[in-house]
């Protein structure tokens, strides 16, 4: 009796056992499957070889002039402020084409409209702008070469064909603009494609905050960025609608001016790095990083060596002043051009084709989208203050193939309102090339 009693809770713990060790067994793996591993261990620690590091002897930070724009996936309008990085305004500019190579209206028409895929708010992207929205025609048809800077201005006409106030908010995702009815006559009843595009010309959108500041960035490849006309057809006695190009599929750029009055740059369009690096999106400034006698002499001492990893680490400067850039992105400088660095990753954005004048450029890293980010690709470590980018082949063909002369440039382009300050080559925590190399 006593044995029976004594055996009973053990086989009772030993059958209970038995039947969580699945759930233990499933949820192990699961945890392994997770980005949480990835994301503990520095990828540095997975390679054999010999550790190294190599600083830029020198850095400077120099106000964008010949950026180009056209072709962006993203539009950007209203103003920012920034006590470090002054003012920037942007306007939109873009054409109207026809979906098809001709077009035929058969009736009267009822409303135009103008509708923006609307995706970010800044600089607060949880608030809410109101922005008086003009647009305006064009006066002269739209460039037909593909190198429009960001600080080109094209003529337009006087006529407003919108002037109207809209609060947009975080949750909003269309913004519709109806055209004043002067602008009815501006769309031919039928027309070729191209004589259709000579005609309207194009419009530039305007959106200027009622407060200080606003902005507004919307998707240029989503088709609700686009101008429907609603027309009575003639034939069918029904309501019908055409749905013209805007964005993707017709040429636009944006356009961005700076004030940078009370800023470092109000006396000197370029800064030295030492102390701080000054890396602002909308066409601001970027830093430019050159490693050149570090790389020159570690290939001149090891010029057998195979790179297995290498990544670039920007931290932050100590008095960064702003929340840090989301979006960075890594150019090099190849035959006197700077091209989108890109390590492990295709070319798959507009802007990455477009600054890209090589597109089949095999060099690497990359800092595109956050939602085209993987693993240790490219990202911010808040727990440490900086920015890892994987530049591993970017090195190793420095070292088989270049000359030894690298010089990067750290900037950010996207639709974004967020800067970053930098810590400058002399400062304690300054930026360097970590790398696992043999030989």
């Amino acid at each position: 009796m006593n044995h029976t009693i004594t055996k009973q809770p053990f086989l009772k713990g030993s059958l209970l056992a038995l039947l969580l060790l699945p759930f233990f067994l499933t949820t192990a793996c699961t945890d392994e499957e997770t980005e949480l591993g990835i994301n503990l261990t520095d990828p540095r620690t997975l390679y054999n070889g010999i550790d190294d590091t190599l600083y830029a002897n020198r850095s400077w930070s120099k106000i964008e002039d010949t950026m180009l724009t056209v072709g962006f996936s993203h539009g950007v309008v209203g103003t920012i402020n920034n006590t470090t990085f002054g003012r920037t305004t942007s306007v939109f500019y873009t054409q109207v084409a026809l979906p098809n190579t001709s077009f035929y209206l058969s009736g009267d028409i009822t409303k135009v409209q103008v509708t923006l895929a609307k995706e970010r708010l800044y600089p607060d992207t949880n608030g809410s702008y109101t922005f008086n929205f003009r647009i305006r025609q064009l006066a002269e048809i739209f460039p037909a070469d593909t190198l429009v800077y960001s600080h080109r201005d094209l003529a337009v006409e006087s006529t407003l064909y919108c002037d109207t106030n809209v609060t947009v908010s975080l949750s909003d995702t269309l913004i519709t603009l109806t055209l004043s009815p002067a602008f009815h006559s501006l769309i031919p009843q039928n027309a070729t494609d191209t004589s259709f595009l000579k005609q309207m010309r194009g419009l530039c959108i305007e959106a200027i905050p009622s407060g200080s500041e606003g902005m507004m960035a919307f998707n240029l490849s989503s088709p609700k960025t686009c101008l429907t006309v609603f027309y009575h057809d003639n034939s069918t006695g029904n309501s019908s609608r055409y749905t013209m190009l805007m964005g993707a599929g017709t040429e636009h750029y944006t356009r961005f001016s700076h004030n940078y009055s009370g800023t470092p740059f109000a006396s000197s369009d370029s800064l030295d790095g030492s102390t701080l690096l000054y890396v602002s999106p909308l066409a601001g400034p970027y830093a430019v990083l050159d490693f050149t006698s570090q790389v020159q002499a570690f290939a001149a001492a090891h010029p057998l060596a195979t790179v297995h990893y290498a990544e670039l680490v920007l931290p932050l400067a100590s008095a960064q002043p702003t929340a840090p850039a989301t979006m960075l992105q890594v150019r090099r400088n190849l035959n006197g051009t700077y091209v989108p660095a890109r390590d492990m990753m295709p070319v798959s954005s507009s802007l990455e084709s477009l600054l890209s004048y090589n597109p089949n450029e095999l060099v690497i890293t990359g800092l595109i989208d956050t939602y085209l980010l993987k693993g240790f690709d490219g990202y911010y470590n808040a727990t440490k203050n900086q920015y890892r980018m994987r530049l591993t082949q970017q090195l190793q063909q420095m070292l088989q193939k270049g000359d030894g002369r690298l010089q990067l440039v750290v900037d950010s382009r996207y639709c974004t309102g967020l800067a970053a300050v930098l810590a400058g080559t002399s400062s304690s925590t300054k930026p360097y090339l970590a790398f696992v190399f043999s030989e």
